[in-house]
């Protein structure tokens, strides 16, 4: 497939009910913020111009999917990979991004199944905050903040033991891998840097479409999960 992306980030303002905060990342008083770390961009201008603007790119992917049900699998596989370039078509960035996806799944004895997820991802060049890879909340590291860890490169692994509980209902055990690193001040995939969590969950085919509850424990505690949608 080919995908062609044209996107603009624009600033708006300090996030309202924070005027005058010191942590508004992109005003000039966030110089003076205990977060403040040299690595950062002096100024709130520089600050800007890094991660707003506009993203044109086009990317090319290939997927190959054998799974038995691409809404409830339980045999299979599906495995992709996908290059994005930014830069030749205008716009205020310039980077290439390469991601690898692979998602393999294991009957385990009646309806119960095992499912697996792999994952990596690297990008060079100019690339805004809004484009760098994520990892974190529901999607991907359960037991932390949505999107906690950002970066320009990143690995993830999530394996999940899946069972019927009633009629419409599944429980899931599972445990998530992963990590973003940020190249401005982290070694790109120090494996030390590597964040773990685990939990229990459950998928409920409800009439609004399918639903996940997941509580996952990771290094600063529990946490609970709630989004509408299909699993991996």
């Amino acid at each position: 497939y080919i995908t062609i992306k044209n996107r603009d980030d624009i600033y708006k303002g300090e996030a309202d009910g924070y005027e005058g905060d010191e942590n508004q990342y992109y005003e000039d008083k966030f110089n003076q913020s205990s977060k403040y770390e040299s690595w950062m961009p002096k100024t709130a201008a520089e600050r800007r111009k890094e991660n707003f603007g506009v993203t044109r790119s086009i990317t090319f992917g290939r997927v190959y999917d054998s799974r038995d049900n691409i809404y409830d699998p339980h045999e299979g596989k599906r495995i992709g990979y996908s290059v994005e370039w930014a830069g030749g078509m205008g716009g205020d960035f310039d980077f290439t991004k390469w991601t690898a996806d692979w998602r393999y799944y294991f009957r385990a004895g009646g309806e119960s199944v095992w499912a697996l997820n792999l994952g990596a991802g690297y990008a060079s060049g100019d690339m805004p905050l809004s484009q760098r890879f994520t990892m974190g909340g529901s999607d991907t590291l359960r037991g932390y903040e949505d999107d906690q860890f950002r970066g320009n490169s990143m690995l993830k692994a999530t394996l999940e033991y899946r069972f019927p509980i009633v009629k419409k209902v599944q429980g899931v055990l599972f445990t998530d891998n992963g990590y973003a690193w940020d190249k401005r001040h982290e070694d790109e995939f120090d494996m030390g840097l590597l964040k773990n969590s685990y939990g229990v969950g459950l998928r409920i085919n409800s009439p609004l479409g399918p639903v996940k509850l997941d509580y996952g424990y990771g290094e600063d505690g529990g946490k609970f999960h709630f989004s509408f949608g299909g699993q991996f």
